[in-house]
């Protein structure tokens, strides 16, 4: 728990982006609501600008900044909490599950927006979800169960443990999951494998220093 005193400098520092977008929009217009979390920082005119313009280019919102958040589709809705978060200017942005309401692609590039933002920013993320695809985006995995921590490492080294995984209801990617099955049989293959280019690229060298390749 955070105490009286330090709860104004956390609101500071870490911003918050829910799973329904419309929990957190609360003006009318895309623009206004990017510049609502600012205003009430009580910085200047000029100050509150730059960060809502800055925002808004990052998140892809120029040509949408002057429409009504109601007529928004529910990525773009996303894309509008997310700018208004990191018109505060955090030093951590969490993301509470997000992208459960957006369709798969949708979600990745919103997700993939917003791993690199952390990186050209300096900014930490930490990102709650149930999509593996998510997870190997970012550096580092925390899977929780029945709030333990039951595995923690980088995303190759987590999505190894597949049977793990699978008993608390979670999977892998087809890759990874192939690539499990492959070692099961005795197939020598690579250990960092997420995604089917990885996999194309274990499976190449382990045919080329097999005895017959």
């Amino acid at each position: 728990p955070v105490d009286r005193e330090h709860q104004w400098d956390v609101r500071r520092k870490v911003s918050v982006v829910f799973q329904d977008p419309d929990d957190q929009l609360v003006m009318n217009r895309v623009i206004d609501d990017v510049a609502f979390g600012p205003e009430n920082l009580g910085l200047a005119r000029e100050e509150i600008e730059e960060r809502v313009s800055s925002s808004v280019r990052m998140l892809g919102l120029e040509e949408i900044g002057s429409r009504l958040i109601e007529d928004l589709s529910p990525g773009q809705k996303q894309r509008v909490a997310i700018a208004g978060a990191l018109a505060m200017r955090p030093v951590f942005l969490i993301l509470d599950e997000p992208t459960s309401l957006l369709p798969v692609p949708v979600a990745m590039r919103l997700i993939s927006t917003v791993r690199d933002l952390s990186l050209s920013e300096n900014m930490g993320v930490l990102h709650v979800t149930h999509s593996m695809y998510e997870a190997v985006l970012f550096e580092r995995v925390m899977v929780m169960d029945a709030g333990r921590v039951i595995l923690d490492g980088a995303p190759a080294e987590v999505f190894r443990d597949v049977e793990k995984l699978r008993e608390v209801g979670l999977d892998v990617s087809l890759a990874a999951s192939l690539a499990h099955r492959l070692r099961a049989r005795g197939i020598p293959i690579g250990e960092n494998i997420l995604n089917t280019a990885d996999l194309r690229e274990a499976l190449t060298a382990a045919v080329d220093s097999s005895p017959s390749g």
